[in-house]
């Protein structure tokens, strides 16, 4: 109970809240959910429900290799980690791919990467999205852009500015729909190969039916990709 006091304080609230200020640690998007919930989760018996393992995180290090069956149809998703530390060892994984699942997190169009304060993490992302769709090796493969944390990005966007990230936008302040056009084009507008489309997946992680409808339709286009021989569609 004290720690659930402490973060409904006001105070800390208007702080935690308020884009203007950089606060010396970044929390978790799901740190109200887990102070909510503090009283459960410390009681001798808890057992975590579904809803508490969504709503867990646990950093990727390394490559991690997930086999999965959907509708009858087997898939081998290679998992990497987005941290500059991890992306040197991303080279190992470009071998005999059907697709790449490029994950950005529309939210945070206004915060800094960890282990850089300097760098905004949605110019980090672009930059890095660059770097995959004008590879090479990667010329043949089908790009699928996850913009995630859609929920999140429609209530900051009415507080926090994306002119503070991108000067240049010239639509309406706090239009969720303009600024998602606006970020989406930035991602799309890079693909170098005029015969590969970028497919892309407005998601929200914690939610099941969401993710579950963007899997199916991630299904669908890897189905298609490896029944066209390969050519990026």
């Amino acid at each position: 109970e004290a720690l659930y006091a402490l973060w409904e304080d006001p105070a800390i609230q208007a702080q935690a809240n308020d884009p203007d200020v950089k606060l010396p640690l970044v929390l978790m998007d799901s740190a109200s959910y887990w102070y909510k919930n503090i009283s459960r989760v410390l009681t001798q018996d808890y057992q975590p429900s579904i809803k508490d393992i969504i709503k867990s995180r646990t950093k990727t290090t390394g490559i991690q290799e997930i086999l999965f069956e959907i509708d009858g149809y087997k898939f081998k998703l290679t998992d990497v980690g987005g941290q500059r530390s991890e992306r040197k060892k991303w080279i190992t994984c470009f071998q005999n791919l059907t697709a790449i699942l490029f994950v950005v997190a529309l939210s945070e169009y206004d915060q800094t990467l960890n282990e850089d304060v300097n760098t905004n993490r949605m110019l980090e992302s672009i930059k890095l999205f660059r770097g995959v769709v004008g590879n090479d090796a990667l010329f043949h493969v089908s790009i699928i852009l996850f913009l995630n944390k859609e929920d999140l990005f429609s209530e900051k966007i009415k507080r926090s500015s994306l002119k503070n990230t991108f000067p240049e936008y010239e639509g309406p302040q706090s239009d969720k729909d303009a600024a998602f056009e606006y970020i989406k084009n930035q991602f799309v507008s890079l693909n170098a190969n005029p015969n590969r489309t970028i497919y892309t997946q407005v998601t929200v992680a914690t939610d099941i039916d969401n993710i579950r409808q963007a899997m199916d339709d991630i299904k669908d286009i890897v189905i298609r990709h490896a029944v066209s021989g390969g050519k990026p569609m």
